[in-house]
């Protein structure tokens, strides 16, 4: 799986005009198919899926009436702000988008009216934050069965009534006469009778022996054979009966169970907070709101969190402030601090206040363990409210 994941940071100061994008000068990390144009502000995302983003700036002033509006403008047309009627605070806003056709731009604009001054008390000036959420769909379909044997063909149907006789062809002509037969020798003469009176005329001789048949005469040329009559048109026999259907063939093996979308994490608060928090000192909240991995736990009484999976974690946090005790610093900062090196920083200009945070974190090699801590030299006093702090670790790697 090719994890995407952009974590950017500004810390150079000064002034945006409206519809300008804010300039990140520093890549804090870069996983995966998405790029970043510092000269432009311009994130390219480059393949296809499902992206949040959350980002935060500090502002000091506004140089119109009204509030502060900053907003993550896509090349898809997407259009979607985070604002604050304080022109000296932060400004914080989420964003979820889907990415049909890559590649897709963005970048986080200044949409309020005027310009707006970056706050000049605190080093980081704004952060973005942006994650793939990995979604994937049932298992692979089985291979197809073996086909059937093919049913027995059909008894043969019956076969038709012979056709009438055709009528009968024309009569030969008739062969030529045979030789005539050669004449019988004539009988012999009888004596002659006296002359007299003539006496009656004697009897006829007996007629003479048959002479012998002549030979047959040859036999005539055979007259021209008869036209053959018409086929006669019996009908077709019906059609046999279908042959039974094969066995069906062999159902093929199930393809192995999709992955299943899950949102993996941790959500912890501090809801009574014994005493302020020191300068270096961890947070360490009291309350596990929601528990969602076996990989991630959490020490109550170290406020330290251990990761014991490597993949793709995204933080959120805020902490509830009412001032700062001691030190030099004049604003309010919290840090992300891991035994992987990670020092992620937030902060704010004014000492009472919410402050929020985020940060994208890679985990190598596990364990992994963080805390969120107080990176003023001063101590910190929480403000009287039901929740002092939260913070949310999701990973975003199935």
């Amino acid at each position: 799986m090719n994890t995407i994941g952009l974590q950017l940071q500004k810390s150079i100061g000064g002034v945006i005009n409206t519809d300008d994008n804010v300039l990140f000068e520093t890549v804090l990390s870069n996983f995966g198919d998405v790029s970043y144009d510092s000269g432009t502000g311009v994130i390219t995302i480059g393949q296809p899926g499902r992206y949040f983003i959350n980002w935060w700036v500090a502002t000091q002033t506004s140089l119109g009436p009204n509030a502060v509006i900053f907003s993550i403008i896509t090349s898809q047309d997407d259009d979607i702000p985070g604002n604050t009627p304080l022109k000296t605070g932060e400004v914080a806003g989420f964003a979820l988008i889907q990415v049909d056709t890559a590649p897709v731009t963005l970048s986080l604009v200044n949409k309020t009216a005027s310009s707006v001054a970056y706050i000049t008390l605190i080093a980081e000036k704004a952060h973005l934050v942006l994650g793939q959420l990995e979604e994937i769909v049932g298992g692979a379909t089985g291979a197809t069965g073996i086909t059937g044997t093919t049913g027995t063909t059909g008894v043969t149907g019956i076969t038709g009534a012979t056709g009438d006789v055709g009528p009968t062809g024309a009569t030969g002509e008739t062969g030529a006469t045979g030789d005539v037969g050669t004449t019988g020798a004539t009988g012999a003469t009888g004596a002659t009778g006296d002359v007299g009176t003539t006496g009656a005329t004697g009897e006829t001789g007996a007629t003479g022996d048959i002479g012998t048949t002549g030979a047959t005469g040859e036999t005539g040329a055979t007259g021209a054979i008869g036209k053959t009559g018409a086929t006669g048109t019996g009908t077709t026999g019906s059609t046999g009966a279908t042959g039974a259907m094969g066995e069906t063939g062999t159902t093929g093996t199930t393809g192995s169970t999709g992955a299943t979308m899950q949102l993996r994490g941790i959500e912890i608060q501090l809801q009574d907070a014994a005493s302020d928090l020191a300068p270096g000192a961890p947070v360490i909240f009291d309350t596990i709101v929601s528990s969602q991995s076996a990989f991630i736990s959490y020490d109550d009484s170290t406020g330290e969190i251990t990761i014991d999976q490597t993949g793709l974690f995204y933080i959120n946090w805020w902490v509830s402030v009412d001032g700062i005790m001691g030190g030099t610093d004049t604003v309010p900062t919290f840090s992300i601090t891991s035994s992987g090196g990670d020092n992620i920083m937030a902060s704010s200009p004014n000492v009472t206040n919410q402050i929020s945070g985020n940060a994208l974190i890679q985990v190598s090699a596990s364990p992994l363990t963080l805390q969120l801590e107080n990176a003023t030299d001063g101590t910190i006093a929480f403000a009287v409210v039901p929740i002092k702090a939260d913070l949310t670790i999701v990973h975003v790697t199935l």
